[in-house]
Parts: structure tokens; C-alpha cells; sequence
């Protein structure tokens, strides 16, 4: 209903709404990205080469701002855009509260 309300663009609509919620228990940032990964590769959202492109995306700067984190890989490695929200149980360094890792 939100979302309806500010009137966001339909795709962005769509990706939130199907969204994955996954909690993540991980304590550092690439354990958590690659759990964060790993459903879009088991219904092949994404190549098994779309982890290792999201964590060399992170090197030269890094997507955290703030409580949030935005990292995302080569689209080379996309062959279905779906959006990932990582719910950190306990805060590490990379992000403070929440991650989302975005196939697009």
C-alpha cells in the first residue's frame, strides 16, 4: 500500500514486492553476500560467476552507505532481475542493519 501511494515506477514495484527476505546470521560481508547469492543461483536468476563479479564490484569502493548496502555484479551474469534483502542478525562493518543484493 506504500509502495502504491508514492507511486514508485511498476518495475521497482514489482521487485520489492517479490522481493527475497532472506535473515542472515553471517558475520562478515562477503559470507553474507554469497548467502545472499546462493537463492538467486539455485532458480538460476544468475550464473554461479555473478558472486564472484559482486564481490569484485566491492573492492574499489564499496556500495554501504549509511545502514544500507546496494552491492550488485556484472549483468552479463543476470538472466532474471529479482532483489535479494538481507536482514543482518548481528551488524558487522558493511552494513548496520539490512543488506539487498539486486540481479539486474
Amino acid at each position: 500500500e506504500c509502495i502504491r501511494e508514492i507511486q514508485i515506477s511498476h518495475l521497482l514495484e514489482i521487485s520489492i514486492l517479490e522481493a527475497i527476505i532472506l535473515p542472515i546470521e553471517d558475520e562478515d560481508m562477503e559470507s553474507a553476500i554469497c548467502s545472499m547469492i546462493r537463492p538467486l543461483e539455485e532458480e538460476e536468476f544468475v550464473t554461479p560467476e555473478y558472486c564472484q563479479s559482486v564481490l569484485d564490484r566491492e573492492k574499489p569502493s564499496s556500495t554501504s552507505f549509511s545502514h544500507i548496502a546496494l552491492p550488485h555484479g556484472n549483468p552479463a551474469f543476470v538472466q532474471n532481475t529479482r532483489l535479494v534483502i538481507g536482514r543482518m542478525k548481528k551488524p558487522f562493518s558493511f552494513t548496520k542493519s539490512f543488506l539487498a543484493v539486486s540481479a539486474s
